[in-house]
């Protein structure tokens, strides 16, 4: 069942920012990744959206938003938040933010720990790459680099769910299976058929 999306552009610090919008309830802010705009979020909009009102955000000079007026920091990302909640009606969300939307939301829970009801971070590291910088970039040598990233995530994808399916029927197999189907609806909407064959691997009936 399709479900209604209400699509605003607010005015902030950092230019015009689309804002897409679902569902009634308990308010919940989404901020994708670099690169990335509100799409790859998509799965997890749409079911939290059952029951709560659900804002996804595509960050300065993505997706559908302006882009920013000059150079900005997550402290400015989070001040902008302030604004489309200022504009949305939301005193409090709880925040889902994958990588940079991570960063964003904890410069948000430094600054406004009380609009926050919750904060929820993927793939977000909490502390500078320590390291050399060529070793940094050596990870672009990686198995990702050297297969591609369809192909290694394929072949990682065949790995995880065949170790689920060994495993005993439980409740945290089956939370684990859902939780990869909603990751991969999010980065893959077309499915994943195609990366498990060119994985190597005869994809599943």
């Amino acid at each position: 069942m399709s479900q209604a999306v209400e699509t605003k552009t607010v005015p902030t610090r950092l230019g015009q920012l689309h804002v897409e919008l679902r569902g009634q309830g308990p308010s919940v802010l989404c901020w994708p990744s670099l690169y990335c705009d509100a799409r790859t979020l998509d799965s997890i909009a749409y079911d939290l959206a059952r029951d709560h009102r659900v804002l996804v955000v595509d960050g300065p000079g993505h997706g559908k938003s302006g882009a920013s007026p000059g150079r900005f920091s997550f402290d400015d990302a989070a001040d902008a938040a302030i604004e489309i909640l200022a504009a949305m009606g939301a005193a409090r969300v709880t925040w889902i933010g994958a990588a940079w939307g991570g960063a964003v939301g904890i410069s948000m829970a430094r600054r406004y720990p009380e609009r926050l009801a919750g904060l929820v971070v993927m793939n977000t590291p909490m502390a500078r790459w320590r390291g050399r910088r060529v070793e940094l970039m050596r990870l672009g040598r990686s198995p990702s680099g050297r297969r591609g990233p369809e192909e290694m995530f394929g072949s990682m994808l065949l790995t995880s769910r065949r170790a689920l399916q060994s495993q005993p029927r439980n409740v945290e197999t089956s939370m684990s299976e859902r939780a990869q189907r909603v990751c991969v609806r999010g980065c893959f909407p077309a499915g994943t058929r195609h990366l498990e064959q060119r994985a190597g691997h005869p994809a599943p009936n």
